[in-house]
């Protein structure tokens, strides 16, 4: 079947089509432009936080002991400055390092250039050059963890990032972007571009 136009019927589709195809193209613009600004707050929640000009207090060797249900110590946050901002409700950190206690093996030890802590401290943002490394145990094995922007949750132990990062242990060095690791169970999610390199020892 074929679908006739005349000259008039052609004439008044154009003119509707560009009457209507501006209206089009600015809905799917403002659908966009929302997606990409979520996409970005969502990314750079922590990254746009910035100390402010005058902060409400200032800490000297600032530090924060927090103790699990048991009153078994979680973890120990120090930091050799710390400036804080009652209306935001955060708490900026210079040179931080911060010691997590899972129930079995030793300590996780983090540390950075300069840190981020929310009101309650269940969310840590460590940036510049960051180390996470973890001593060898009976119960663990070495760890040592190179990376940036690292996001911690503190009273669940886990870490993540979109950096890049290199994880070294005794029998493996992995290079990846993006981490996702459970400091509890030593699992570690590599999420793209990993690299790995197995180093083979004599028994």
């Amino acid at each position: 079947m074929y679908l006739l136009l005349n000259k008039h019927t052609l004439h008044s589709l154009f003119w509707q089509i560009v009457c209507v195809w501006p209206l089009f193209l600015l809905l799917f613009l403002t659908l966009g432009s929302f997606w990409f600004i979520q996409q970005e707050r969502q990314t750079n929640t922590f990254n746009s936080v910035k100390v402010t000009e005058q902060p409400d207090g200032f800490i000297k060797n600032a530090t924060i002991h927090s103790m699990d249900k048991n009153g078994k110590l979680q973890y120990y946050l120090q930091s050799e400055h710390a400036y804080y901002n009652l209306q935001q409700h955060a708490t900026w950190l210079e040179h931080p390092h911060i010691l997590l206690y899972p129930k079995q093996g030793s300590p996780w030890k983090i540390q950075a250039d300069k840190g981020w802590v929310n009101k309650n401290a269940e969310k840590i943002l460590f940036q510049g050059e960051t180390h996470i490394k973890r001593d060898q145990s009976t119960q663990n094995q070495a760890v040592h963890i190179a990376t940036s922007d690292l996001l911690i949750m503190p009273k669940i132990q886990i870490a993540e990032t979109s950096k890049a990062i290199t994880l070294t242990t005794a029998q493996i060095q992995a290079q990846s972007i993006g981490m996702q690791a459970n400091l509890k169970t030593s699992q570690y999610h590599l999420l793209s571009h990993t690299r790995s390199r197995y180093v083979f020892t004599q028994p």
